[in-house]
């Protein structure tokens, strides 16, 4: 058992340490920081804190900085369960969590604004289905078409006055080597906005290097995530026909 100025100087170090550790982990959460960088923080938060206590008369004993260790373990672990899961936790969202989970297989419309020269028409719209791979640090968007394969390379999620979320980014797309010839690999630039939270919808614009823009509209979605065309056009007709 502690005797009384134990106990004190216990108290005194609780007092000063957890609501610094609450706000290291906080920062840990929101930068995603590795576990040499949370290691090398965390060592130097203890160094700092103990000249801060000796300076202020308290007695440091050296075997408390094994607490270090158990700390760095634990906040670790905890960094691991956001990154992967606790971020979806819908009790997070809207106050520590300024992200929406667009995760799954959506369905997708695209309307392009080009013309042909020739007709003046417009293409009629195409049908493609958008895979969303996503973690609390990471997005990842695969828009697959009949003809083509999409990618973002880069992307930022913002979060608007009125609670609606944006996603914005740079996409690669790869059409089939069979009509490189009339559709070369190109770039390309997107704006989404998130309908609903939870995300019921995707409503959005892109626009090409190829001098081609159009409209993007998603409002179907399925948990589970394809890798092509073919398998996700195939599990969405499942749903259509019952």
């Amino acid at each position: 058992m502690p005797n009384g100025e134990s106990a004190l100087q216990l108290l005194l170090i609780a007092v000063y340490r957890i609501p610094k550790l609450f706000l290291l982990l906080f920062y840990c959460f929101i930068f995603m920081l590795s576990k040499l960088h949370l290691t090398t923080l965390l060592i130097i938060s203890a160094l700092v804190g103990g000249i801060v206590l000796l300076a202020n008369g308290v007695a440091v004993k050296i075997s408390w900085l094994s607490a270090v260790s158990a700390t760095i373990t634990v906040i670790s672990l905890l960094l691991l369960g956001f990154q992967k899961w606790f971020w979806r936790w819908r009790c997070l969202h809207g106050w520590f969590v300024e992200k929406p989970d667009v995760r799954g297989t959506w369905k997708v419309t695209l309307k392009s604004t080009w013309k042909d020269p020739n007709t003046g028409e417009s293409p009629p719209e195409i049908e493609a289905y958008l895979a969303v791979r996503q973690t609390y640090s990471q997005l990842s968007f695969r828009l697959m078409t009949a003809e083509q394969n999409s990618e973002l390379i880069s992307s930022t999620i913002q979060r608007a006055e009125d609670g609606l979320y944006k996603i914005s980014g740079i996409y690669r797309s790869e059409p089939l080597l069979s009509i490189r010839e009339r559709s070369p690999i190109h770039f390309g630039a997107m704006i989404v906005t998130v309908i609903g939270d939870p995300p019921s919808g995707l409503n959005g614009h892109y626009w090409t290097d190829r001098n081609s823009s159009g409209e993007f509209n998603a409002t179907m979605k399925k948990e589970d995530l394809y890798s092509d065309y073919v398998s996700a056009k195939s599990a969405f007709e499942a749903i259509d026909n019952g």
